[in-house]
């Protein structure tokens, strides 16, 4: 299914090698590029169902989450212009839950908006969304030790940094801290600050980008 038009070879083979799940979407829902790791997800025929012409899931309500989790990313997209940068980052990382065979864990699918400015290194100007699919029970090793040096983060900050890289969200990495989310948010503010980044779906993708386990040999 890799049928984008992935004008830099370097583009390729960052997403294929990538430790999460990436689709790539056109502006109809349809998958114009799918990742190794995002097919693998769904060899089990456990969930998640991937095909030329949608992504969904063997759960009828998980099959609607999931649709309409898109359908934001799109709209976002759509009305960029229309919405404020405050407004936006509240509304830029939709997501939803496909879930799998008990007892295993479901898989995190966040959807983020992709503005052309934000071109993923040569992608298609087809491409308007990407879907990030993260697998609970194989989080992403992002390296904070790398993080922190790379960006000049604390080592709270590149802790915090590490758990919204690995598809949780403000509430849930403040809970796993044993912090306030007030505190949580001084953390996402902070670190949009020293990354240069103004919304926390920018942050992930530089994250993604720049942490060191996150690939495959």
């Amino acid at each position: 299914m890799v049928s984008a038009d992935l004008r830099a070879d370097g583009a390729f083979d960052l997403l294929m090698r990538l430790n999460i799940g990436v689709v790539l979407l056109d502006s109809k829902a349809r998958p114009v590029f799918v990742n190794r790791y995002a097919e693998a997800l769904c060899e089990p025929h456990d969930g998640l169902i991937i095909n030329h012409q949608e992504v969904s899931a063997l759960v009828l309500s998980d099959a609607k989450s999931l649709r309409d989790t898109i359908a934001c990313a799109i709209d976002i997209n759509g009305d960029r212009s229309n919405l404020t940068i405050s407004r936006l980052t509240m509304r830029a990382s939709p997501r939803c839950y496909v879930s799998r065979r008990s007892p295993r864990l479901p898989l995190i699918v966040r959807a983020i908006p992709v503005m052309p400015p934000e071109s993923l290194g040569g992608i298609s100007p087809l491409v308007c969304t990407a879907l990030l699919i993260f697998d609970p029970e194989r989080p992403v090793a992002v390296n904070q030790s790398d993080v922190a040096k790379t960006f000049g983060l604390t080592p709270r900050e590149a802790e915090f940094a590490a758990l919204l890289a690995r598809g949780h969200d403000v509430d849930e990495a403040a809970l796993m801290m044993g912090i306030k989310s007030e505190t949580a948010r001084e953390y996402l503010k902070d670190i949009e600050g020293k990354t240069q980044t103004h919304r926390q779906s920018q942050l992930v993708s530089l994250l993604l980008r720049g942490g060191t386990d996150i690939f495959r040999e």
